[in-house]
């Protein structure tokens, strides 16, 4: 289901073309600020469940580890998907906060799954003949990249004209993040470190990870809604907010 289109309108027969929703820079720098802030802080916040999973399933049984990684997933999920539909919401007021938490909350487990597979197979992986590995490593890299931006595109879709670039760049992002968590985590983890220093050092990294894919995707998310007609969401409404009391 796609957004329909806005025809140019028609005043005192001259055609104007309608205008966009984020039309200035000043508007420009205003969405990006609040999407990477709400992105940031919801990657920080949600990173840190799994940071303290790992921690505490390090000695575990593989597939206890795993299950438990997963779970710390969805939870790692869920943050950064109401963080950045809060950061949408301005720009998108027909967004379902909630559907699009959920989507990037099963994402996440997906992903956590897939990432955590090689150490539940341990040497079987060993053992594996490269001509299965190669192809299984490609495919599960392709969902471990795509999954986030995969599942909110399903919501985006409903709202924007033409999302679908947002998979691949999400892609790009989470893979200049990992990446950037990596390097930053690797030289300071240690054997026999202390949990709280582990943990320290995850939560750090998670940092300079979030920076990285809010950056990434702000200036995705710009692209897609630069040429967006106004018109689109100043006709609809928020999603009612039951937390905030009426007055009658």
């Amino acid at each position: 289901m796609g957004v329909p289109l806005i025809q140019n309108r028609v005043i005192a027969g001259t055609a104007t073309a309608p205008a966009p929703l984020v039309g200035s820079a000043a508007q420009a720098r205003a969405a990006l600020r609040r999407w990477f802030l709400w992105t940031t802080a919801g990657e920080v916040a949600g990173f840190t469940v799994p940071a303290v999973t790992g921690v505490l399933t390090v000695t575990s049984p593989a597939p206890a580890a795993w299950s438990a990684l997963v779970l710390a997933g969805a939870i790692e999920g869920a943050a950064l998907g109401w963080a950045q539909a809060s950061a949408l919401r301005p720009l998108l007021p027909r967004i379902d906060r909630r559907r699009f938490t959920a989507l990037t909350s099963v994402a996440a487990m997906v992903a956590y799954a897939v990432a955590m597979t090689p150490s539940v197979m341990g040497e079987r992986l060993l053992q594996t003949p490269a001509w299965i590995v190669v192809p299984a490593c490609v495919v599960a890299a392709t969902v471990l990249l795509g999954s986030i931006g995969f599942a909110q595109w399903l919501e985006l879709r409903r709202l924007l004209p033409h999302p679908a670039s947002w998979i691949g760049w999400t892609a790009l992002a989470w893979t200049l993040g990992l990446s950037s968590f990596m390097a930053v985590a690797v030289p300071l983890w240690h054997e026999d470190q202390a949990a709280a220093a582990a943990i320290a050092v995850a939560v750090t990294a998670a940092f300079v990870m979030a920076v990285v894919v809010a950056l990434v995707t702000g200036a995705a998310l710009l692209r897609l809604v630069r040429r967006m007609p106004a018109q689109l969401v100043r006709r609809d409404h928020p999603e009612p907010d039951h937390s905030s009391p009426t007055t009658t």
